[in-house]
């Protein structure tokens, strides 16, 4: 059974107006603005050239 302050409260829901009610809204965040994509030297200032080292750890 429902207490008497959950059936008032759902008596004046249903009276309040449907205008008076704050609307449902999922807010999206905006995309990221357009970047100035530079591309990238293939060789750093100390003249050697850029690469990828893989290490494994597994012994």
């Amino acid at each position: 059974m429902l207490d008497a302050f959950i059936i008032d409260r759902i008596q004046r829901e249903r009276e309040t107006p449907s205008h008076a009610r704050v609307p449902l809204h999922i807010e999206v965040p905006l995309p990221p603005p357009p970047s100035v994509e530079r591309p990238l030297p293939s060789v750093d200032e100390h003249g050697a050239e850029r690469g990828v080292v893989e290490v494994d750890f597994t012994i």
